[in-house]
């Protein structure tokens, strides 16, 4: 699982940065609260140019590599919060 942010967002949260004494000296996850899976990703991406995602899994137990020295490969989800920005900034 991931989230996918769009551009609009990021604006949008350093508008609210900007001046914002909250923001002083913070670190902020501009990410959508919304979570997708890669193969929801896969699957959207397909549908919008018309097609039909064809999804191919692996098995990680079976591969001779190790997963974390290979992008994209991860066997674990990868989740940030924009909470923070949320309660400090008032970012929606």
């Amino acid at each position: 699982m991931t989230s996918v942010t769009h551009v609009g967002d990021v604006a949008s949260m350093l508008v609210d940065a900007v001046g914002n004494q909250n923001a002083s000296k913070e670190i902020f996850n501009v990410v959508s609260p919304r979570y997708v899976t890669h193969s929801g990703v896969a699957k959207l991406c397909a549908k919008a140019t018309g097609m039909e995602a064809q999804i191919v899994s692996f098995e990680p137990e079976k591969l001779t590599v190790e997963l974390k020295k290979f992008f994209p490969f991860r066997n674990q989800h990868f989740f940030a919060n924009p909470g923070k920005a949320m309660s400090l900034l008032g970012w929606e």
